[in-house]
């Protein structure tokens, strides 16, 4: 063992190099010290290094806003507890998964996002739920199992199965999750992260959409400005959030100009893999004015694209009839998938509704250009 004497004594020998000699670990030649009074400020070089979670190769494949939770989907292998910890370093938790529809939830997430879907494919994710105490499971926020379909899998091992994962398996053409029991350290999954955004509500981290540009020939002609459309199928929040996360990013929820720019966006959504996941549809910036008005709660710079819209609102739409009683957050509009085929104009509950999102921006038109020639 070294100690201070050791070093001290070697330095007033006169040696400039002392080799110390470490037990009968071969594998390590020597070892060098000197105590602090032989240190001296220019002979030395401090070096400091700040390792991440990405520095280490734990980056999320996926950062999904749902409700008011933020989803990190990490696709990376480990045990549930290693999993866990890694949760607890974001400042949250294994995903807790209060009812089926939580499970619904996180699974067309999952399915609806193609290059997750294809990574995790008969494959199982972790999520927050162990056993307590024999045949008691709970949730890691201390909450009970409250439903059932829960199946306990006895591995090859035999490793005591009291660690929750969400099988995901496509049926009949649809993504379905099963939610089961296995070996805490036995498995190696991939795993989803929950952090409240009570707790964390920045949008810096979130996972981004795919951005097209509207042609023309959907507006009529390109003398009515030039806009892009961007599609967030890994986010299903409110109204006010989806409002919220197209503000910061400089844009508005989505308007149409006219029918043709509305049909170029079913037919968008209806090519992607959005239409068979997020059955109550897409959010717009149609909401509710003075009763029976909606208009479009879009930025001033819209203002003069927006006076010349034709889009007109369809007939029948009964925005009371819309939203559950005693809801006051209102009705706002959105894309709504028919059960035959197709898109409609609907409405839903601005706060208690969730759905995915389109966010648009561009140069909208500006009037006729100016005349600088004078009649003879």
């Amino acid at each position: 063992m070294l100690n201070l004497e050791s070093v001290q004594a070697a330095e007033a020998a006169g040696s400039t190099s002392t080799v110390f000699s470490l037990g009968r670990n071969t594998a390590i030649a020597a070892i060098c010290a000197a105590s602090e009074t032989r240190m001296r400020t220019a002979a030395l070089d401090p070096v400091s290094y700040r390792l991440g979670l990405t520095d280490l190769g734990w980056t999320p494949r996926l950062t999904s806003l749902v409700r008011d939770s933020k989803y990190r989907v990490f696709t990376k292998p480990t045990d549930w507890n290693g999993a866990q910890r890694l949760c607890t370093l974001h400042g949250g938790h294994l995903a807790v998964l209060e009812d089926a529809q939580d499970v619904a939830d996180l699974t067309a997430l999952l399915a609806t996002n193609l290059g997750v879907a294809s990574e995790l494919a008969g494959q199982a994710v972790w999520v927050g739920l162990y056993m307590a105490q024999d045949p008691i499971f709970r949730w890691v926020d201390g909450t009970h199992l409250r439903y059932g379909g829960l199946e306990v899998v006895v591995d090859w091992d035999w490793a005591p199965t009291n660690c929750g994962y969400l099988r995901l398996e496509r049926v009949n053409g649809t993504w379905r999750g099963s939610l089961k029991a296995g070996g805490c350290d036995a498995n190696q999954f991939a795993f989803v992260c929950e952090t409240s955004t009570i707790v964390d509500d920045s949008l810096s981290d979130i996972t981004r959409g795919e951005e097209r540009v509207v042609p023309a020939s959907a507006l009529g002609s390109a003398a009515f400005g030039s806009w892009r459309v961007t599609l967030f199928p890994a986010h299903s929040v409110s109204w006010y959030d989806a409002q919220r996360i197209c503000r910061w990013m400089g844009q508005d929820l989505m308007w149409y100009f006219n029918s043709g720019e509305e049909s170029w966006l079913s037919s968008w959504v209806a090519a992607s893999n959005l239409s068979g996941n997020a059955g109550t549809g897409l959010w717009t910036a149609l909401s509710a004015d003075t009763p029976p008005r909606m208009g479009w709660r879009t930025t001033a710079a819209d203002s003069n694209s927006l006076a010349l819209s034709t889009w007109q609102l369809p007939r029948g739409l009964d925005a009371a009839a819309s939203i559950p009683a005693g809801d006051t957050t209102g009705a706002c509009g959105m894309l709504k998938p028919l059960p035959g085929g197709g898109f409609a104009v609907g409405l839903a509950s601005c706060g208690a509704a969730i759905a995915p999102f389109a966010c648009k921006r561009g140069q909208q038109w500006n009037g006729p250009p100016a005349s600088l020639s004078a009649a003879a």
